[in-house]
């Protein structure tokens, strides 16, 4: 999600917003078709996906830890890298 983008665009009214909404991806025009209002779920409705939803963010998480180690541990010659948790992708 793109929550600075996300706020903006909530909070708009129906038709073309008056001017370009800026996100860290850039600036978006964007029309409003319709609004809906939202509806509140039960946990045993939602519960399948939160579950999901948590296990794909560990698996990723541990998938780019293991593979910042094989990277940092690798002795790879005439290529210059530089290591950090911070640049590894973490989606």
């Amino acid at each position: 999600t793109v929550p600075e983008f996300e706020k903006t665009l909530f909070k708009l009214e129906t038709g073309l917003a008056p001017s370009p909404i800026e996100s860290r991806y850039g600036f978006h025009i964007v029309e409003v078709l319709d609004k809906q209002a939202g509806i509140q779920m039960t946990y045993e409705q939602v519960s399948a996906a939160i579950s999901n939803k948590l296990s794909q963010k560990a698996f990723h998480q541990s998938l780019c830890d293991y593979l910042f180690t094989l990277a940092d541990e690798a002795e790879i010659e005439g290529i210059e890298m530089v290591l950090t948790q911070e640049n590894i992708f973490r989606g």
